[in-house]
């Protein structure tokens, strides 16, 4: 999977799909485009659990917020007074 964020507080999410075929490059193949508002302010970063399964994302309103990947539910809202949560 690779996934992205941008200065809206939009997450983008695709699937990453191999070519059987030793000649073809890896393709991306749209999974997911999160439409909806995922922060209030600008999205900082985003990293993937190491099984994938979660998402956190990261933002200027001074949150991180952990989403399911198979569904891209929320399951948890940290958010420290003063965190920019960008390392």
């Amino acid at each position: 999977m690779l996934a992205a964020v941008n200065s809206n507080g939009v997450c983008f999410l695709w699937n990453m799909v191999s070519s059987a075929l030793p000649d073809e490059s890896t393709r991306l193949n749209p999974k997911i485009k999160v439409q909806k508002e995922l922060h209030n302010r600008y999205a900082l970063k985003c990293r993937f659990s190491p099984d994938a399964t979660l998402l956190a994302t990261t933002s200027a309103d001074q949150t991180c917020r952990v989403w399911r990947t198979a569904d891209f539910s929320e399951c948890a809202t940290l958010k420290v007074p003063g965190q920019r949560w960008n390392e």
